[in-house]
């Protein structure tokens, strides 16, 4: 992994945590909580979608925003995201608003791909897997497709 990537993953986690802070409340529970950013892993905690969103800033901070599309569990025809190879397994769909632990690792591969493999968890009697997949993204064109942007919830 090279050095100037990770500088940017960590980078990326600072932004994000910078805008999160005006959300947070004295004396209530983070919207969302990043547990750890070590190197290209990024481990975060939050309830659906926003555990999308928080993600979604996170790999937009990086330049591919699209590589959560992944995670949005929502795709109803692959074929509209041609740029990526989306490979998911869906064990249980997540409830509105139920709190997610979502793991992804990002690795650029030469200047114009990036992978990205992903596990998301629910506290659901113990940690309980409810999606696990991995996609790549050309980095010369990283978009996140209109109705992708729609569904994102307004803040």
């Amino acid at each position: 992994m090279d050095q100037e990537y990770l500088d940017k993953m960590q980078k990326a986690a600072r932004e994000l945590k910078a805008e999160l802070a005006p959300r947070q409340r004295p004396g209530k529970v983070d919207k969302v909580q990043i547990i750890s950013v070590v190197g290209n892993r990024l481990e975060l905690k939050a309830n659906t979608p926003d555990t999308l969103e928080a993600a979604n800033r996170f790999f937009g901070h990086l330049g591919c925003p699209a590589m959560v599309v992944a995670f949005t569990m929502t795709i109803p025809q692959p074929q509209e995201y041609p740029q990526m190879d989306i490979n998911i397994e869906i064990c249980e769909i997540p409830a509105p608003n139920e709190s997610v632990q979502f793991i992804a690792v990002a690795k650029q591969r030469g200047a114009h791909r990036a992978d990205l493999s992903f596990k998301a968890y629910a506290d659901r009697d113990g940690k309980t897997m409810i999606a696990q997949g991995s996609s790549w993204l050309d980095l010369e064109n990283p978009y996140l497709p209109e109705p992708l942007q729609q569904q994102q919830p307004n803040q």
